[in-house]
Order: C-alpha cells, then structure tokens, then sequence
C-alpha cells in the first residue's frame, strides 16, 4: 500500500467503489430488483480489489432500511461540493 501525505489531506492508494442512489422505478419495486443491482456492485467490487464500497442516500429516505437489509451500515455523514459552483462564502471565525 503506497500513502501520499499532502497538508492534512490523507491518500491512500487503493481502490473504493462509489455507489450514489440506488433507485428502482416504483412499478418494478419489491420484484428483487435492487438486491440485485447492490449485489451486482458488491461482486463488482471484489472482483476489481476495492477495500470497500461507499454507498449513498439522502438523508432520512426510506432506501436507508433497504441498504441495511442488504447488508450495509450506516457509518458516516457526507459532505458534497460540486465543481463549478464557485467557493462559498466563508463566515467570520469567533475569536
């Protein structure tokens, strides 16, 4: 395992699979339909090497019961920037 060290930010070099929003149309719900699409992460996952698989969705939706049927848990809060919005404003620190 290779670590790069820049400023606080911590990277390590091997590979983690991102799954945002699973979502199955309503009509095709409760067929198996979205055990099959985790699943089909999962075995992509190990077969590529990741480490893990983050998996996310918004807060308070009912695919959070879902994803801990599937075998998931619910470790961590998110935080998200999209590029091209611009830096937001920055309040004044106490002091």
């Amino acid at each position: 395992m290779e670590e790069f060290y820049t400023g606080e930010l911590h990277v390590v070099d091997f590979p983690a699979e991102v799954v945002e929003n699973v979502v199955v149309a309503d009509a095709r719900r409760r067929r198996g339909v979205g055990r099959q699409l985790t699943d089909a992460a999962a075995q992509l996952a190990e077969s590529t090497g990741c480490y893990k698989i983050q998996l996310l969705a918004a807060d308070g939706h009912e695919a959070h019961t879902f994803h801990q049927a599937c075998g998931y848990q619910p470790l961590a809060h998110g935080f998200r920037r999209c590029p091209g919005q611009g830096q937001p404003s920055r309040a004044p620190m106490a002091g």
